[in-house]
């Protein structure tokens, strides 16, 4: 794929507008439930109602073990369910996309080791439900792989973000999300600027969130910089003048990680477009 750097320095992908990307999510339901009406069917992504996205922090990581089916799961029982489940996502040494948060098993398994340097099978075998959080309740829960989660919100309305912790395997998660036909379902999000670089070139059509710990006019440029479709930035210090700013540049804004719904209130008085929650049930 063609990249063409414009005026200033700016790259971006060919035959790929600035506003048709900036469309893509966001304000991008408004024109897509539009044309749905149109056309007399249904979003898979669900309908928009102008209410900001609803994101689960790994999953309904409040009531189950983060990053896992049973996490997923329960985000998905909600009533109404959120808009996105978050997770993450590593690669083990012989290339299976797991999901966890950290390099190493040790914090939310019974086993230890970096996950880079373990096969899928020698990680399989960890209990993920082995937590002093939630005792007995979960125990037997296995770590998932990336395809699991996204067969488990197949057939529901709810969309994956798939944040990705490490370096060179952007452009593999893209390929999988891709040869599954649901790049335009799901959002891939790193606060590495080269995996969304990386993810975009392997899938031009991905939609991408790149990640920033504060909504600085130098973060908002560098998502911009890189056709990121939505900036993720954390919600302390986050003023109204940070969302235009970032809207201007045709970037939706999502915050995280938002667990009081008085925040939540103010956020969206702010205009964002979506917020991230280990308690994703308390912002109905």
């Amino acid at each position: 794929m063609a990249i063409i750097t414009e005026r200033g320095g700016r790259a971006r992908r060919a035959g790929d507008s600035r506003r048709e990307r900036a469309l893509r999510p966001g304000w991008a339901r408004l024109a897509a439930v539009l044309a749905i009406a149109a056309a007399g069917c249904t979003s898979p992504g669900g309908i928009w109602s102008g209410a900001p996205e609803r994101i689960a922090h790994r999953g309904n990581s409040s009531v189950a073990p983060e990053n896992t089916l049973a996490s997923v799961r329960s985000a998905l029982a909600l009533e109404p369910p959120p808009q996105y489940v978050e997770i993450d996502v590593h690669r083990s040494s012989d290339g299976t996309l797991v999901v966890i948060h950290d390099a190493t098993l040790d914090r939310t398994t019974n086993a230890r080791g970096r996950v880079a340097q373990l096969a899928w099978g020698t990680i399989r075998q960890a209990d993920a439900g082995y937590s002093a959080e939630f005792g007995d309740a979960f125990r037997g829960e296995r770590v998932p792989a990336l395809h699991e989660v996204l067969d488990a919100v197949a057939a529901t309305t709810t969309s994956v973000m798939i944040e990705v912790k490490a370096h060179g395997i952007g452009d593999r998660v893209a390929r999988l999300v891709a040869d599954r036909g649901e790049l335009a379902r799901h959002v891939i999000a790193s606060f590495h600027a080269d995996v969304i670089v990386a993810a975009s070139l392997a899938a031009p059509k991905a939609r991408t969130l790149y990640l920033a710990g504060h909504a600085s006019p130098e973060e908002i440029e560098l998502a911009a910089r890189i056709e990121a479709d939505i900036v993720g930035v954390g919600h302390e210090g986050l003023t109204a003048a940070a969302v235009h700013a970032a809207h201007q540049k045709g970037l939706a804004v999502w915050a995280w990680t938002v667990n009081e719904p008085e925040r939540a209130a103010e956020l969206y008085a702010m205009g964002v477009d979506g917020v991230i929650s280990d308690n994703v049930a308390s912002l109905q």
